[in-house]
């Protein structure tokens, strides 16, 4: 059995509007500790894979220390981990991607296509794209497939699907069943939504991790799976601070 956790949207270093200027400072350092926190959650629940759905910083030139903090937060987890950058922290010149030093464990998904990483010791392939600029207005499940060679395949995007607004790329649910995925691990909304199946590919929503206003209610976390003799199994698990 091999056990994952599926997050996404943390976006670091946001402004906190709604707040004072002291209890914005105040929430940004809280969330700054988001990473070590879930790094705790990761290895006392024997946790095995991170996939975290794009949106973990607020931008792409956020504060060097919040990266560097980030990085050390997922350097701590005794977890494979593997990012896809989204339309708030795209890869690009001065990215935090770019700029900080990534442990080895870590994989960021650096192009704008679909690569594959093999897991052999899983028998598991991880699929991931990334946003190269701020918008990405064509699908990035577009003519993608996976083999049908007996090995577990999980997609890992950042995007939208059927969005009447083309900007954040607009996944078809045709293109997800035709994909052949096992599971997709999606981030951008931030309202959590229940899984869903189109073709034989589940795919999931986990929502952001803090409410970052008032039009960001009720509870925030992420999905913890099982993978078992190629079946998944979701639980939702609330870990936000603040509500």
């Amino acid at each position: 059995m091999l056990k994952f956790i599926h997050a996404s949207d943390f976006h670091l270093d946001s402004a906190f509007g709604a707040l004072t200027d002291r209890q914005a400072a105040s929430r940004r350092r809280e969330t700054r500790e988001t990473g070590f926190r879930l790094a705790n959650y990761v290895n006392s629940h024997g946790i095995d894979l991170v996939l975290l759905a794009g949106d973990l910083f607020d931008s792409n030139s956020a504060f060097r220390e919040t990266g560097k903090q980030l990085a050390q937060a997922l350097g701590q987890m005794e977890a494979k981990v593997f990012i896809a950058p989204g339309n708030h922290d795209w890869y690009g010149p001065g990215s935090p991607w770019k700029t900080v030093t990534w442990p080895e464990n870590v994989h960021i998904f650096r192009e704008n296509r679909m690569t594959s990483v093999e897991l052999p010791e899983w028998n598991l392939v991880i699929h991931g794209a990334a946003f190269t600029t701020q918008e990405q207005p064509e699908s990035l499940l577009r003519d993608f497939a996976v083999s049908g060679d007996g090995r577990i395949h999980i997609g890992l995007l950042h995007g939208e699907i059927d969005s009447p607004e083309e900007h954040y790329n607009p996944l078809r649910k045709e293109e997800i069943a035709a994909s052949g995925l096992d599971y997709l691990a999606l981030g951008h909304i931030h309202k959590r939504m229940e899984p869903q199946t189109y073709g034989k590919t589940l795919c999931a929503w986990p929502g952001c991790m803090e409410g970052r206003g008032f039009d960001e209610l009720g509870e925030k976390g992420f999905y913890e799976g099982t993978i078992e003799t190629g079946s998944f199994s979701l639980q939702f698990v609330p870990f936000a601070r603040r509500r």
